[in-house]
């Protein structure tokens, strides 16, 4: 079983300089979305803008996001503890379920008041150019914070800030269907700033539930690369010594992509170079795709889902001790130096390896001797095949049990 993490791809290497950053950017838009929440819904009550105090209501649950997704960072990075040994990513998740929650609720308020003031039989009142130029600062300042975000989020690989970035891009958006909402208003079309309000409580809405869904599919350990399955495998089968692929996991933890691979490699390689193979798959795997943090490599030796049959089969104490009994007329138990087991289609392959001296004996014949041993444990229900190597006695070595 391999496992690796990916080296820091980042511009920056220190991880306090790296956490720096990351407050420095979660600080700004905590500034921007405090000063624009009480702006725009200021603004929206002297200038008359429902769609404005909407969207005031919007900055200032991004301003609750952005105090959220600090406190969540914080935790969700601490260290795995007795009660968490896998860490604690899945609490990001968690808080963005609750997030998501908070914003349809919202969402469904303001939709509400948005067609009950389109219903209305009384006069609405026409937003002031006053709305329209905080509106259009608006949109500018959430755009320049969106820049911002999405760069300091590319060069450290922070999937949280990008995912914020994100965030503060549709909020540009559904400011500008307020600016398009007040400008109507103003032109003497009073119903559109309240049919502006009711469109950006459904974009908000519409966050809210893709951020909830993405969440619960995540909980459920949907997978991540669920469409990218057959790349995966095709990068891992072009690693020298892997012979096939044949199961591919993954799932999300908060930031973190999870990957685990079985990967078949020759049946007869030794266990250091098949681990070998499998620290070199979780290496191409990580430089082919940044997004993975973690990398899991189950090596077989052969395509174990082709094989229905999971009876386990006796270890080497209960392997050797049978065997001898089979073979004690045949060959003496001090020229046998050791004895290599290869579980492979359900049986036991041996490699039984003898002193040198064995081949100084009258009539001595590999095949023979093969053909006698195979003979001799043929009752055995595990048995299937052995192979007799040589080797010459080493005073020092100690022969396996």
């Amino acid at each position: 079983m391999n496992k690796t993490k990916p080296e820091n791809q980042s511009l920056i290497t220190s991880k306090t300089d790296r956490e720096k950053t990351l407050q420095r950017a979660n600080f700004w838009s905590v500034i921007v979305d405090l000063l624009l929440s009480v702006g725009k819904t200021l603004a929206g009550f002297l200038f008359h803008s429902q769609a404005l105090i909407v969207d005031g209501v919007h900055s200032f649950s991004d301003l609750i996001t952005d105090v959220f997704v600090i406190w969540i960072t914080r935790l969700s990075h601490a260290a795995p503890d007795e009660d968490h040994p896998y860490g604690h990513a899945r609490f990001e998740t968690a808080g963005t379920v609750i997030f998501g929650l908070f914003l349809v609720a919202v969402a469904a308020a303001f939709a509400f008041n948005g067609m009950v003031r389109i219903l209305s039989t009384e006069a609405l009142l026409i937003p002031g150019w006053q709305a329209l130029i905080v509106a259009i600062a608006a949109v500018t300042a959430k755009e320049s914070l969106y820049i911002y975000s999405k760069k300091v989020g590319e060069r450290l690989n922070s999937q949280l800030l990008l995912a914020n970035a994100w965030h503060h891009r549709s909020d540009v958006l559904s400011t500008l269907v307020v600016i398009a909402g007040i400008a109507g208003a103003m032109s003497g079309y009073e119903w559109l700033d309240s049919v502006a309000a009711f469109i950006v409580a459904l974009m908000i809405a519409w966050v809210g539930i893709k951020l909830i869904w993405e969440s619960i599919m995540e909980l459920v350990d949907t997978s991540p690369f669920a469409g990218d399955m057959e790349r995966l495998a095709k990068v891992i089968g072009e690693v020298d010594g892997v012979v096939g692929v044949h199961e591919i996991r993954s799932r999300k933890m908060g930031p973190n992509t999870l990957l685990d691979a079985h990967i078949q490699v020759p049946s007869y390689v030794s266990v250091s170079e098949g681990h070998q193979i499998g620290d070199w798959v979780a290496a191409t795997l990580n430089k082919k795709f940044p997004d993975i943090s973690e990398v899991i490599v189950h090596i077989d030796a052969e395509d174990d889902l082709s094989n229905p049959d999971k009876a386990l089969r006796p270890l080497r104490h209960e392997v050797k001790e049978s065997l001898l009994a089979c073979w004690q007329p045949l060959i003496s138990p001090c020229h046998i130096t050791d004895m290599m087991l290869h579980y492979l289609n359900g049986k036991i392959e041996v490699d039984l390896i003898l002193t040198l001296d064995c081949l100084n004996q009258p009539e001595f014949s590999v095949t023979k001797i093969e053909m006698q041993l195979k003979e001799a444990a043929k009752s055995l229900p595990w048995f299937g095949h052995v192979r007799v190597l040589f080797q010459a006695v080493n005073p020092t070595a100690k022969v396996s049990s």
